[in-house]
């Protein structure tokens, strides 16, 4: 778990689900793998309640899946189904013959998508539900109190600490402004100055993880290390434009 939190350092977003997915990280080894096989090539299903679980459907994880880079186009198929009827591949587009068959597993952010299907491509995503995170740390008793009050379980890091999607959540009237707002009293000069620095904060930590993450790997597993660093670095590159435009927009 260390190695992957080094890994993972400069990005929150990141550490959370993957922090996450390793819940069972105490497990065997035989138990670890098993858990791995399964879950990257199992979809969810719903039952009649409604609940999610995961269930294997063979054939369909044969299939290429679709990821939003900046030189490719889209899926063609995607899937849907429910314990009670079974499950479905539904073509979303005409499709010629001889076109390969590309699915949409899901609408993934980079860190999600490596966590849940154990790949991210080197290459640049341009994916709608990339939300790399910042923290904003609470000092005060009310202010913790009041937080507690109008914020959401995913909004705390810990007890002290909270952490906010960018952009989603400092969009205007968003739970981010609001927090900004108790803590500055309203002064708006305040809540600009402690989101900016906020936001330097973060990319700091990107840009310093990247230059740990250059370095070349020695030792066992050496060439493994070195493609698990490649990912992570490709993860840096693909949120740091959102937190590179907010600041900028903080700015104008």
């Amino acid at each position: 778990m260390e190695y992957v939190n080094d890994l993972l350092k400069g990005s929150l977003s990141a550490q959370r689900i993957f922090q996450e997915r390793l819940k069972w990280a105490s497990a065997s080894p035989e138990m670890k793998a098993a858990l791995v096989l399964v879950d990257s090539r199992s979809f969810n299903l719903a039952d009649d309640q409604g609940n999610v679980i995961r269930a294997l459907v063979p054939l369909i994880d044969l299939l290429n899946t679709f990821v939003p880079l900046t030189s490719t186009g889209s899926w063609n198929c995607w899937f849907r189904g429910n314990l009670q009827e079974g499950a479905l591949l539904q073509a979303e587009c005409p499709i010629t013959e001889g076109s390969e068959l590309v699915h949409c597993y899901s609408d993934f952010s980079s860190p999600e998508l490596w966590a849940t299907y154990g790949f991210l491509p080197l290459e640049a995503m341009e994916s709608s539900h990339e939300a790399p995170l910042i923290s904003l740390p609470l000092g005060e008793l009310k202010l913790i109190s009041q937080a507690k009050k109008i914020l959401q379980p995913r909004h705390w890091l810990d007890e002290r600490t909270l952490a906010f999607e960018i952009p989603w959540d400092a969009e205007d009237g968003g739970p981010l402004f609001t927090v900004l707002n108790c803590m500055a009293n309203g002064q708006q000069d305040r809540v600009q100055n402690i989101l900016r620095e906020r936001l330097q904060t973060a990319l700091l930590a990107s840009q310093q993880a990247e230059e740990a993450l250059l370095a070349p790997t020695s030792g066992p597993h050496a060439a493994f290390k070195a493609a698990l660093q490649q990912a992570a670095l490709q993860l840096l590159h693909n949120e740091r434009p959102l937190l590179e435009e907010e600041l900028e927009l903080l700015e104008g």
